[in-house]
């Protein structure tokens, strides 16, 4: 993503069936911003990591499972994840997120 040019979100990660597809926006050394687009039914395995996270959804629906409970996350809705809390997450039908990876504090 080029500085000062807007780009469209669905050009940047295209919803492909049967597919999740990842394309980062911005890497800083205190975190990052990607966009992901997961197809319908397409889930991210429960894994975690070191960076506070920040779930935004753009279109579509997500669940996000955080340490054993769901939350339904929907187009315009964010969700906070704390650095190290085993995650997953399915899209409900096709659906688009920012994730935002921050330092964790200390």
């Amino acid at each position: 993503m080029t500085p000062a040019t807007v780009q469209s979100l669905d050009e940047l990660a295209p919803v492909r069936p049967g597919e999740i597809v990842a394309r980062p926006l911005r890497k800083a050394r205190g975190g990052s911003v990607s966009v992901l687009s997961l197809a319908g039914g397409q889930e991210l395995a429960e894994h975690s990591t070191t960076r506070q996270a920040l779930v935004v959804v753009t279109d579509g629906a997500l669940d996000v499972t955080l340490q054993g409970q769901t939350h339904t996350v929907s187009a315009g809705q964010a969700l906070p994840l704390p650095a190290g809390a085993p995650h997953s997450v399915r899209a409900q039908a096709d659906a688009r997120m920012l994730l935002v990876l921050l330092q964790a504090d200390g």
